[in-house]
C-alpha cells in the first residue's frame, strides 16, 4: 500500500470545491429568468468581493484573474466554449466543443 500524503487529500477537497462552484455556476446560469442579464458577470464580480471580504488583496484578485484568462488559452485549445447537450439515449449530458478559434500569441 502506498504512503498517504495528506496534501493530496487537501488538494482533491480544494479542486472538488471548486468544480462544485463551476456547477453551481453553470446551473444558475441556464435557470437564469432574466436572459438580457448575464449572470457570468455578476457572478464574478460577486466571487471578487467575497474574496476581498476574505483578506485576499485586490492586487491578488486581479492577478489570479488575469492568470486564469492567460491559462484557459492553451487549455481550450483554441475553441471558444463547451457545449452541453442531452444524450437522446440516456438522457445524459454530453460536453462537446464548439466554435475553434486560432490560438493569437
Amino acid at each position: 500500500m502506498a504512503d498517504y500524503d495528506p496534501d493530496d487529500k487537501w488538494q482533491d477537497e480544494w479542486m472538488e470545491t471548486v468544480h462544485r462552484v463551476g456547477v453551481a455556476l453553470c446551473e444558475k446560469h441556464l435557470s437564469n429568468p432574466w436572459p438580457h442579464i448575464s449572470a457570468l458577470p455578476v457572478a464574478m464580480r460577486y466571487l471578487a468581493t467575497e474574496l476581498w471580504h476574505r483578506r485576499f488583496s485586490q492586487t491578488k484578485i486581479r492577478e489570479a484573474f488575469e492568470l486564469a484568462i492567460l491559462e484557459l488559452l492553451p487549455y481550450a485549445a483554441g475553441y471558444e466554449k463547451r457545449l452541453w447537450e442531452l444524450s437522446p439515449n440516456s438522457g445524459h449530458l454530453l460536453n462537446t466543443v464548439i466554435g475553434r478559434h486560432e490560438l493569437r500569441r
